[in-house]
């Protein structure tokens, strides 16, 4: 199976967490209610599952989504910064995170409902983290979901969406990234699935409206940007930067289209 090389501390600076935390989008409630629906056709009927597990959930905007349909929700993630963010925004007492590299997950064997990585496991060793799921989930029943969501694209000002589509497949394209950037460019399709009962659908599209002072929030937010030595981005630049968008594009608001991806799996007897 191809893989990324490394995983990359990317965000373990604190500005970083802050910005991924408010300018990333959030995910649509009608993919976590097909996560949900998938898992409910394998299982007895019940209130509540009893424990999802978010790998590499950064902080936490997808982890805490889980949290009226299980009696545990847990998020881990190999940054204690990214954590420590999504600490602050927890307001679910089920919901708790902890530091756990997404190869080695901290559970027993056979004891977890479902399995969540959300726009992350391009950056893990799937081989092992595969392996880890399939252990760690309950036997016939567990599911595991993994989803992302496309570049974005600027649907109402094609000066923006060229330089949109300059700054993500020209500038971001850099060498110690391509293993990862080729599977989330090509929306998960050639990962090699190791479970049964799959499901993959790119279906559900979103429209999400930006002032361009948050565009330029959100362009920190992607690894090829913030890996960088500063302890936070020069503000005239990103000053600079909103005020040159505004001028080329007599835009104020940018409309950004979304296409979310996903696929589901239940676990195998065998991996």
């Amino acid at each position: 199976m191809t893989e990324p090389t490394q995983t990359y501390h990317l965000y373990d600076k604190t500005w970083i967490s802050q910005n991924y935390d408010q300018f990333r989008p959030s995910y649509p409630t009608s993919l976590i209610q097909r996560v949900m629906d998938y898992l409910s056709q394998g299982a007895s009927q019940q209130d509540k599952f009893d424990l999802a597990i978010d790998v590499g959930c950064g902080s936490g905007i997808s982890t805490k989504q889980y949290a009226p349909y299980f009696n545990r929700v847990i998020g881990t993630d190999h940054s204690a910064t990214q954590l420590d963010q999504a600490r602050q925004e927890n307001q679910h007492p089920n919901v708790t995170f902890q530091v756990s590299a997404a190869e080695t997950l901290p559970f027993e064997d056979n004891t977890v409902d479902l399995v969540v990585c959300a726009q992350a496991i391009h950056w893990f060793n799937m081989d092992q983290f595969f392996a880890e799921v399939n252990r760690v989930l309950k036997p016939n029943t567990g599911c595991v979901a993994l989803y992302a969501y496309s570049i974005p694209v600027i649907m109402n000002c094609d000066e923006a969406q060229q330089l949109n589509h300059h700054i993500y497949f020209d500038l971001f394209d850099v060498p110690e990234y391509k293993s990862a950037h080729y599977f989330t460019k090509c929306c998960y399709k050639n990962i090699e699935w190791p479970f049964s009962q799959t499901i993959r659908d790119n279906s559900i599209i979103v429209d999400s409206p930006l002032d361009v002072e948050a565009y330029v929030n959100l362009l920190h937010t992607y690894s090829d940007n913030v890996n960088v030595d500063l302890p936070y981005p020069d503000p005239e630049l990103k000053i600079r930067l909103a005020k040159m968008l505004k001028e080329s594009t007599g835009a104020e608001i940018l409309q950004h289209r979304y296409t979310y991806y996903y696929m589901l799996g239940r676990k195998p007897s065998k991996i």
